[in-house]
């Protein structure tokens, strides 16, 4: 036998009607799936807005603002300039790595070479709102 939860959660996924839709404990389920769903959405909206997560390569955050880092600048110039030169992402990430230019998670791949290069050129602001 199913907890009136699960069952709830089971029906309101499914979007299906179903006869006990007159029901009030049925009523009183999918209220209950409809408040804790909005509680969590609203809690995830509130902490997102909170706490902006970890400042990008380059920039560092001191209370409410951010501002850039000199060598991690130095870095993304670089990057910026072997791209300029015609070097894919994979050639400057193996560059860097075998030069000892630490990335912030230990070593350099393709694919980070690629978000700060792209975040970079495109002038993203670094405000903490899109990753």
């Amino acid at each position: 036998m199913h907890s009136v939860n699960s069952w709830a959660c089971a029906v309101a996924v499914d979007g299906e009607r179903s006869e006990q839709e007159d029901d009030p404990a049925h009523f009183r389920a999918l209220q209950w799936v409809e408040d804790q769903l909005g509680a969590f959405t609203a809690k995830r909206e509130l902490k997102s807005r909170s706490h902006p997560g970890p400042a990008r390569y380059g920039w560092a955050r001191v209370r409410s603002t951010y501002v850039p880092v000199e060598h991690e600048q130095a870095v993304i110039a670089r990057m910026l300039a072997m791209r300029q030169q015609g070097l894919g992402y994979l050639e400057i990430a193996e560059r860097l790595n075998r030069e000892g230019v630490p990335a912030r998670r230990g070593r350099w791949h393709a694919s980070s070479v690629w978000r700060v290069a792209t975040r970079e050129a495109s002038g993203e602001p670094n405000d903490g709102t899109s990753r």
